[in-house]
């Protein structure tokens, strides 16, 4: 369990005073805020006829306020800094585990395949002899691995290759039903015209 907000990239105080740096001082804190002051005034917002872009503007103008009221108090800002330091820190962790829970499921099922190769071979290999019962050698054994994997893997990129090329084929299918119910429609409605 994680405490603390969710930050992305776009829910950041910095981000709803379009501040790019987030080091900067707090002139420039003031001036992002006049900006945004300026192009969402309610004034303006109120001259707007559609309802749609004066709630986006009045959304934009209240994110804008509840920022430069944290980011203006230095102590506020201070502790908002640390938790979006946290945030990112934790999100990064948890991509990185990510990542090395699918590098580590790859792994294994390389390793299944390379199983499920000497298990297909039928043998179990003596490391005193050299030798397997097949009377193949260790490097016999080390390549006929290698090819099986391989041959299981290039099965897989086929059965890839095949979905992608059915999906495109359906796909072509559909735009040519398509021109062809348009053309027939277009002479039917040329030919009798309603």
């Amino acid at each position: 369990m994680t405490l603390g907000p969710k930050f992305t990239d776009k829910s950041t105080y910095y981000y709803w005073l379009n501040i790019e740096n987030e080091d900067c001082n707090q002139a420039a804190i003031k001036q992002a805020y006049r900006e945004i002051l300026t192009q969402y005034h309610p004034d303006r917002t109120l001259q707007e006829k559609n309802a749609n872009i004066r709630r986006r503007n009045e959304r934009i103008l209240s994110q804008a306020k509840s920022a430069y009221a944290v980011l203006s108090n230095k102590v506020q800002r201070a502790e908002y800094d640390r938790l979006l330091q946290w945030d990112r820190h934790t999100r990064a962790e948890a991509k990185a585990s990510k990542a090395k829970s699918h590098r580590d499921r790859k792994r294994a099922a390389k390793k299944a395949a390379l199983d499920r190769a000497v298990a297909m071979d039928g043998s179990e290999h003596d490391p005193k002899l050299g030798f397997d019962e097949s009377g193949m050698s260790k490097a016999e054994v080390a390549n006929y691995r290698e090819w099986c994997l391989s041959e299981y893997m290039r099965f897989g990129d086929w059965r890839a290759d095949f979905a992608v090329s059915t999906m495109k084929n359906v796909a072509w299918l559909a735009m040519l039903f398509c021109g062809v119910y348009y053309a027939w429609a277009a002479i039917f409605n040329f030919l009798i015209p309603q």
